[in-house]
């Protein structure tokens, strides 16, 4: 199949159930990440609740790095030069001087990872059924007024909240590529909702009622400023094109 520009590769079987696609230096890879947890020990005793639920994010964690490793070194042919140590509030990032972006984002048990050469890469997934994405006071927070009024003329229901979901995870997946996260209003990030609308629309709700919402964007290196992820045209014009994918369909 082809997403959006991006076109799918088969999945080996070692990639237990998830899904890998990409083209033109920009990689990513999306499924179940708890099909790669081990098998517990027999026998070992269970752990209290805060613990196993720390031992199960940084399980998280481990794969999806694991996910960044694979793709660079199937797809980008550089050595693997590993992950600089953590810094708060900041997106992983990769050692050595080579170009290469990576975003991961999660949602329940859905894992998307994204890479790419020579551009700023950001991910973002929410899994269904997009229940939050009903409540008008987080649409508000995370829509201009103009994306307000198109969504206003959608009536309530799953299709509508796949639609906000979606622009979200556009919206956000812009301000992981630039690195800032939700230290930015969201508003400021400009979705084409009208597109957005346009092809959920013509979905039925039963097409992909299970199916997580995903996006990846691909920024021009140094683009900082709130950028437009629908006619791929910032309010600044520093800010160069956006480029958006959607692996989901």
């Amino acid at each position: 199949m082809t997403v959006a520009g991006i076109a799918a590769v088969p999945a080996p079987p070692d990639l237990r159930g998830s899904e890998c696609g990409g083209a033109d230096g920009l990689w990513w890879r999306a499924g179940d990440w708890t099909l790669d947890l081990g098998e517990p020990r027999a026998g070992a005793p269970h752990a209290p609740a805060h613990e196993a639920r720390a031992l199960l994010l940084a399980a998280r964690r481990s794969i999806g790095r694991a996910w960044v490793r694979d793709l660079v070194r199937e797809h980008l042919d550089v050595a693997w030069p590993g992950f600089i140590a953590d810094r708060p509030r900041e997106k992983p990032r990769l050692r050595g001087d080579h170009a290469i972006d990576v975003s991961i984002a999660h949602s329940g048990t859905t894992m998307l990872v994204a890479v790419g050469r020579g551009a700023l890469v950001g991910a973002d997934v929410e899994a269904a059924p997009f229940e939050a994405f009903g409540r008008p006071q987080l649409v508000r927070r995370m829509c201009s007024p103009r994306e307000l009024a198109v969504l206003d003329d959608v009536d309530d229901g799953p299709l509508r909240r796949r639609m906000v979901a979606r622009a979200w995870t556009v919206k956000e997946a812009v301000l992981k590529a630039r690195g800032v996260g939700l230290a930015v209003d969201p508003r400021s990030v400009v979705v084409d909702v009208e597109a957005i609308v346009a092809d959920v629309a013509c979905r039925s709700a039963a097409e992909f009622a299970s199916r997580p919402e995903m996006s990846i964007v691909r920024l021009a290196a140094g683009a900082h400023t709130a950028a437009d992820a629908g006619t791929g045209a910032g309010p600044d014009a520093d800010a160069g094109p956006v480029e958006v994918w959607h692996p989901q369909g």
